[in-house]
C-alpha cells in the first residue's frame, strides 16, 4: 500500500512527492503539536473573497436565494492542484443509492470504492501538509498570503516551499474522503486500515480542538460539512479508543476496527437533534421553575454559630432606620459586569424601595465600560487587602504546562487562600463589619469566607462555582460547605447568570439553583439606533484559529457586499457606540455565557451566532478533567448528558441548545457566512429582531427586579438564633 500510494497521480508537472502515510502523520501531527498562538509576528493584512453558496436574503418577510462565492483563503478554488479535486467532490455530492455502507449514516461523498481517488486524496495530503506545527502554518497564512490578488502579485507565502499550495479546508476534505470510503468499504480496503484510521483521528482532534479549527467549513465551498465530521468522528469512536495515537511516523499495526453507525448526531433533521430539542425543551421549563430558596431546602430557623451575628467579626445588629432601607454591600468579584448586574437592578429598577451603597473589591476586567450616575458603579480594585490576596494565589498557566488540565486558571493551595482571605477581611475593617449583606461571584470560594464574618450573602454566578478551584476533595469541600453552610441560612440568595450554568451546578450538588438572565441596565440609556448602516459589530476573541476580521470582510469584499466587520474591542467603543452598529456577530470562545454577549441582546442590538454545537468543546465553560468531583449522582431525567463528556456527540448538541445563544429569545443563529450576510441584508427585518429583544429584555425585567428585591429583604431580615 506504502507503494501503491506514493505513485505520482493527478499532480502539476515538477511536484515532488514525500514518501509517507500523510493521513496518519497529520493526525500524529494534530495531537503532538496543537495550534500555535505564538511564532512568527502576526501582520493583519486588509485581504482582497470560486465555489458558489447560497445565501437567504431577507426581503420583507420572504426569503430570496442568491449566490455567493467564499473567499479563496477558504476555498482554494485559485489553486490548480485543488480545483479540480474541490469539482470532483462536489460532483459527488449528486449521487444516488444504493451505495455500499448507507447503515453508516454517513454521506455520499467518496462512498463508493475508488482506488484512485484515495490516492489522489492522500497525494494532495503528502504535497501541502506544511512540516513542523502544521496548524501554526495555516494559521499564518492568513496573514501573509492573499490569494484574491492577480497570480503574478501573490506573496510567496501563497505557495508551499517545495511542493502545491497549502489549502487548510482541502487537507480537511481529503482526510475526509479517506475516512469515508475506507468506513463505507472496509473490507476490500482492508490494506489501508492505517491511513484510514490516522485520517479519522485528525478529523477527530481538529473537530475538538478549542481553536475553533472548523468553524468556518460550512462556509468554505467544499462538499464536507461539519455535520458529516461529526458522523465520521461517531463512526470510528470505537475503532480510535482501541487504536490509540502514537507519536511514530509509521502507523501501527491496527489491533481492531470496529466501526459503528453514526446516528447522524448533528444532523439536524435527524432523530438524534430532535430528541435533543425535546430534552432541552423540557430542562429548559424544569430550571424556570426553581426559585429561592430551592425546594430541596426546608428553610432552618437557625444557622451554624459562626455565620450568625454574634460571630467574633461580624456586623453588629443595624438599629431602626426610618424611610427606605439602607443596603449597605461589601462586594468582592473578578468580572466587573458580573458584579455589576444585581446592583444595577436593585439601585436602578429598585431605586424607591432600597438605598444601595456599595464598597467594590477584586474587580478589574472590563470597568471601563461601567459609567452612571444612577448608581454604585462598579470601580476598578487598584490594591485592597482581598485583591493583594487573590493576586498571590490566582495562577494562569502557561498552555504548555497544562498537560492533563484544560483551563489555566487557577487558585494554588485554596485552604491557604481561606486564611489568607479571612485576615484580609480583618483588615477591611468597617468596610466590611458594617455592611449589611455580602456580595459574592467569581471565585465562589470567597463566599464561603465572608458568610463566616457574619453575612448574608447575596452570590451571582457568571462561571462554574468550583472555577478556580482545583482537585478533587477540595472541590468537594467547596460542595459541601455551599450546601451544608451557605444554602440553609434563610437570608442568603444565589443565583447564575444562565440555565446552562445552573444545570451544571445541578450535577455537583443536589440544589437548586435558579437562573437570573442579565438584564444590563447599567448600559441605559443605550438603545439600537443603526445609525452606522454599513458595519457590523463582533465580539473579542482571545484564542482562535481563524482572523475573523480578515474572513468576514474578505467575503463581503469579493462578493461586492457593503458591510464592514469591525472589532469590539479595537475602537474602544461606549455602549452607545455599540448600539449604531447594523448588528452584531457573536463568536462563542471558551466561556459559553459571557455578559458582552448579553449586552448586545439587552441593548436590542440584531445579534447572530454560528449555529455550531463544535462550540461546546470549550476548554472555559465545559473544561475537560477540570471539574471531576461530585457529592451526589443527578437523576438522569434532569441530567441526561454530561457537559464535559466530548465523547457524547448527541450530548453537545443538547449542551449547544442549552446555551442561550439558541435558548434566547430573539437571538438568531446562521449555518454559514453565506446565510449570515442574507440576514444582515434587511434592515427593516433587523428592526423587526431588535423589537423582539426588546420585549424578551422587559419581560426578564420584571422577573429580575422582584427576584432581587426578595433577597435584599432577605439579606436585611433578623438572623436566626445559633445552633
Amino acid at each position: 500500500a506504502r507503494n501503491h500510494l506514493c505513485q505520482p497521480h493527478r499532480l502539476a508537472p515538477g511536484s515532488r512527492p514525500r514518501h509517507r502515510h500523510v493521513a496518519a502523520t497529520v493526525s500524529a501531527a494534530a495531537a503532538a503539536t496543537g495550534t500555535s498562538r505564538g511564532g512568527r509576528t502576526m501582520r493583519r493584512r486588509r485581504l482582497g473573497v470560486a465555489v458558489s453558496a447560497a445565501a437567504a436574503v431577507v426581503v420583507g418577510s420572504t426569503l430570496v436565494e442568491k449566490e455567493l462565492v467564499p473567499p479563496k483563503l477558504l476555498s482554494c478554488e485559485y489553486d490548480e492542484d485543488w480545483l479540480p479535486y474541490a469539482a470532483t467532490l462536489q460532483s459527488h455530492k449528486k449521487l444516488a443509492g444504493p451505495l455500499p455502507g448507507e447503515e453508516l449514516g454517513l454521506t455520499n461523498v467518496c462512498a463508493a470504492e475508488d482506488r484512485d481517488l484515495f490516492t489522489w486524496s492522500d497525494r494532495l495530503l503528502a504535497l501541502s501538509w506544511p512540516g513542523g506545527n502544521a496548524f501554526a502554518a495555516f494559521k499564518q497564512i492568513q496573514y501573509d498570503c492573499d490569494p484574491e490578488v492577480a497570480e503574478a502579485d501573490r506573496e510567496p507565502a501563497c505557495l508551499h516551499p517545495d511542493s502545491i499550495t497549502p489549502c487548510f479546508h482541502g487537507a480537511v476534505s481529503a482526510s475526509c474522503c479517506i475516512a469515508v470510503m475506507y468506513a463505507r468499504n472496509a473490507k476490500a480496503m482492508h490494506d489501508v486500515t492505517s491511513m484510514a484510521l490516522g485520517a479519522a483521528r485528525g478529523l477527530y482532534w481538529m473537530l475538538h480542538s478549542g481553536e475553533k479549527i472548523l468553524e468556518f467549513l460550512d462556509s468554505s465551498g467544499w462538499a464536507f460539512s461539519l455535520e458529516d465530521l461529526a458522523a465520521i468522528s461517531s463512526v470510528y469512536s470505537k475503532a480510535l479508543a482501541a487504536n490509540p495515537a502514537t507519536s511514530s511516523s509509521t502507523p501501527p499495526v491496527p489491533r481492531s476496527v470496529q466501526l459503528v453507525p453514526s446516528g447522524t448526531p448533528w444532523d439536524r433533521g435527524g432523530d438524534a437533534w430532535r430528541r435533543a430539542e425535546q430534552a432541552v425543551a423540557e430542562s429548559l421549563a424544569l430550571i424556570a421553575r426553581w426559585t429561592w430558596p430551592p425546594v430541596s431546602v426546608s428553610g432552618p430557623a437557625s444557622c451554624p454559630a459562626s455565620a450568625c451575628v454574634g460571630a467574633p467579626w461580624a456586623a453588629a445588629a443595624a438599629g431602626s432606620r426610618p424611610g427606605k432601607p439602607r443596603l449597605k454591600v461589601w462586594a468582592f468579584g473578578t468580572h466587573c459586569a458580573v458584579l455589576a448586574e444585581p446592583i444595577s437592578v436593585m439601585a436602578t429598577l429598585l431605586a424607591d424601595e432600597f438605598e444601595v451603597t456599595v464598597d467594590w473589591r477584586g474587580a478589574r476586567d472590563y470597568c471601563g465600560y461601567l459609567a452612571s450616575d444612577s448608581w454604585p458603579v462598579v470601580t476598578t480594585d487598584r490594591g485592597s487587602p482581598v485583591r493583594e490576596v487573590f493576586d498571590a494565589f490566582h495562577v494562569k498557566e502557561e498552555p504548555q504546562q497544562l498537560r492533563t488540565f484544560t483551563h489555566r486558571d487557577t487558585l494554588k493551595t485554596p485552604q491557604l487562600f481561606e486564611e489568607e482571605f479571612r485576615g484580609a477581611l480583618l483588615r477591611e475593617g468597617a468596610a466590611f463589619a458594617e455592611a449589611d449583606v455580602g456580595y459574592c461571584s467569581e471565585p465562589a470560594l470567597a463566599c464561603a469566607v465572608m458568610h463566616e464574618g457574619g453575612k448574608p450573602l447575596i452570590g451571582y454566578f457568571g462561571v462554574h462555582i468550583a472555577f478556580l478551584v482545583r482537585g478533587r476533595e477540595e472541590q468537594l469541600r467547596l460542595y459541601r460547605r455551599f450546601r451544608d453552610e451557605l444554602v440553609p441560612d434563610p437570608r442568603n440568595t444565589f443565583a447564575t447568570v444562565a440555565p446552562y450554568i445552573s444545570l451544571q451546578m445541578f450535577h455537583h450538588l443536589p440544589v437548586e439553583v435558579p437562573a437570573v438572565r442579565p438584564l444590563s441596565v447599567y448600559t441605559l440609556p443605550a438603545t439600537y439606533s443603526a445609525i452606522r448602516p454599513h458595519q457590523v459589530l463582533f465580539n473579542k476573541r482571545p484564542v482562535a484559529f481563524w482572523d475573523i476580521t480578515i474572513t468576514l470582510n474578505t467575503f463581503s469584499k469579493v462578493n461586492g457586499e457593503p458591510f464592514h466587520f469591525m472589532d469590539a474591542l479595537e475602537g474602544g467603543y461606549s455602549f452607545t457606540e455599540w448600539c449604531e452598529f447594523r448588528a452584531a456577530v457573536y463568536f462563542p470562545y471558551d466561556w459559553l455565557q459571557t455578559m458582552a454577549f448579553y449586552d448586545w441582546a439587552n441593548m436590542a442590538i440584531p445579534t447572530f451566532v454560528p449555529d455550531l454545537p463544535m462550540y461546546t468543546f470549550s476548554r472555559g465553560t465545559n473544561a475537560l478533567n477540570e471539574w471531576l468531583a461530585s457529592s451526589w449522582l443527578a437523576p438522569s431525567s434532569v441530567y441526561p448528558h454530561h457537559y464535559n463528556d466530548w465523547a457524547d456527540l448527541p450530548g453537545r448538541v443538547y449542551w449547544w441548545l442549552m446555551t442561550d445563544f439558541r435558548a434566547l429569545p430573539g437571538v438568531e443563529t446562521f449555518a454559514s457566512i453565506s446565510e449570515l450576510f442574507g440576514r444582515l441584508s434587511s434592515q427593516e427585518a433587523l428592526w423587526r429582531q431588535s423589537g423582539v429583544l426588546r420585549q424578551a429584555q422587559q419581560q426578564r425585567a420584571a422577573q429580575s427586579a422582584l427576584f432581587w428585591r426578595s433577597a435584599a429583604l432577605r439579606a436585611l431580615s433578623p438572623a436566626p438564633a445559633a445552633t
